[in-house]
């Protein structure tokens, strides 16, 4: 379960980094530290007190649907420009 977990996370990296639409640098950076604190909690959560776990995987969650959301608005302003500028006789 925790292979998976930390293989979708990655390819979830790597797909919002390569994706097409422009995100702002600061977001970029929340990811990467928000991401880079939490996997390691992760990974020894034995020892880790079951709160600050919790907080993380919330500030992650949280972080990582803001950035699914600007994605999502990018997108639909560009096609909905490209609807607009469409000419019908």
């Amino acid at each position: 379960m925790q292979l998976a977990r930390n293989l979708v996370v990655l390819v979830g990296g790597v797909l919002v980094t390569i994706s097409s639409t422009p995100l702002d640098w600061w977001l970029y950076a929340a990811l990467g530290v928000a991401t880079c604190i939490w996997l390691p909690l992760e990974w020894c959560n034995a020892s880790v007190p079951k709160k600050s776990l919790i907080a993380a995987r919330l500030v992650v969650f949280a972080i990582w649907s803001v950035a699914l959301g600007l994605e999502i608005r990018i997108k639909y302003r560009q096609r909905c420009r490209r609807l607009d500028d469409q000419r019908f006789l």
